[in-house]
């Protein structure tokens, strides 16, 4: 007998063990984008962990900024391409004895481990409705990328002059139009900007993809935030391909907060940001779906329902989203964060919680808030 598939489902589900029958019981879950993502390390980190055989399957390159870069390719789900990762720095600790140092910035130079996302020409519906997908997608991404800003840096801060990186500008802020989104997709369009989320086809037989260049966070936050954004996407696309997007004002509130620090010369702070715009707003039918309708006191509180509601609840996912809504710095939870994927039983060194208090944040929305209210830091 096959099971009744609603839309709430694939939520919760794990998008990525996608098996034939779990396909065959829940044709909703399997993801409309592919991702992709760059790694850009600091060379050190890199050479000394090919010095005794890791990160050799994987093609390194200088980037022109000074960084160590690498491409994972794009896939429909991404956990294995992450494991597969993490599993190769396990391997350089066993060798080494030492643990790699992820890093977002070193001597000054950024280390922007990019996203690529692209709608997916074999589903009939994305094929048949092609701008409309693109559309929804750059809307989409763009406006639930700045919902969960603590899953793209790493740390509380972004590194330096991110805004010179991965700025957005008002003629970038959602909605896009037909128009743009029709010159974006023509076979002669050519193009690398350097934008918050950039219409990225570096050179002419590379396939057009959305670059989220704001990201520059580890893999496990990588495995979050794709998941989240998948989501968001998918649901927006069921929704009669209807994007998810902010009024106006707040996409300029946050122009402007993001360029007084570039102009003091102070890094972006996540939670100091997502605290400071104040009650956020979706613009009239255009909402998340599966969060509360009610205002929120601020883009922190909007964050923390969208961790809990958009967090697929198998371990890696819940550890990640646990530390980042309780405000924890995964940077200074170092070497825990390469254990999200392997460990049959992990814990935070800050705050000090283990997966039974995961497991137990994420059963329930008043445990959820509860356990924020016990041991949040933020």
């Amino acid at each position: 007998m096959r099971w009744t598939w609603t839309p709430r489902d694939f939520l919760i589900e794990d998008l990525v063990h996608i098996t034939p029958t779990l396909y065959y019981h829940y044709p909703g879950s399997v993801a409309l984008m592919t991702v992709g993502m760059e790694v850009e390390q600091e060379p050190g980190e890199v050479e000394g962990c090919l010095n005794v055989g890791a990160l050799k399957r994987y093609k390194w390159d200088y980037d022109a900024s000074g960084p160590l870069e690498t491409a994972l390719p794009p896939k429909i789900t991404y956990v294995f391409e992450l494991r597969k990762f993490v599993e190769e720095i396990e391997k350089c600790h066993e060798e080494s004895g030492r643990w790699f140092h992820w890093t977002n910035e070193y001597e000054g130079i950024g280390c922007g481990s990019h996203l690529h996302f692209r709608p997916r020409e074999d589903i009939e519906p994305i094929k048949r409705n092609w701008v409309d997908a693109w559309r929804v997608a750059y809307d989409t991404i763009f406006t639930v990328s700045l919902i969960i800003l603590p899953a793209l840096c790493f740390g509380h801060t972004c590194r330096r002059e991110l805004w010179r990186w991965a700025p957005f500008e008002t003629e970038d802020f959602p909605p896009t139009s037909t128009e743009t989104v029709s010159y974006h997709l023509r076979d002669e369009y050519q193009g690398h900007p350097y934008s918050w989320l950039a219409w990225n086809r570096h050179y002419r037989q590379k396939p057009l993809t959305l670059e989220l260049r704001a990201f520059e966070g580890h893999p496990g936050q990588a495995l979050l935030a794709i998941s989240i954004l998948q989501k968001a996407v998918k649901v927006a696309i069921h929704n009669n391909f209807t994007p998810v997007l902010f009024e106006r004002d707040l996409y300029e509130t946050l122009w402007t907060w993001f360029d007084s620090l570039e102009d003091a010369g102070r890094r972006i702070d996540v939670f100091e940001t997502l605290t400071s715009i104040d009650r956020p707003r979706f613009l009239e039918g255009h909402q998340l779906p599966y969060i509360r309708r009610g205002e929120y006191e601020n883009m922190l509180e909007l964050f923390r329902e969208v961790i809990f509601n958009y967090t697929t609840r198998t371990l890696p996912y819940m550890r990640v989203a646990s530390l980042l809504a309780l405000g924890g710095n995964i940077k200074y939870n170092y070497p825990n964060y390469w254990q999200i994927f392997t460990e049959d039983r992990f814990c935070w060194q800050e705050p000090a919680i283990c997966d039974e208090e995961i497991k137990e944040m994420f059963s329930s929305s008043d445990r959820y808030w509860a356990m924020i209210r016990r041991h949040g830091v933020v």
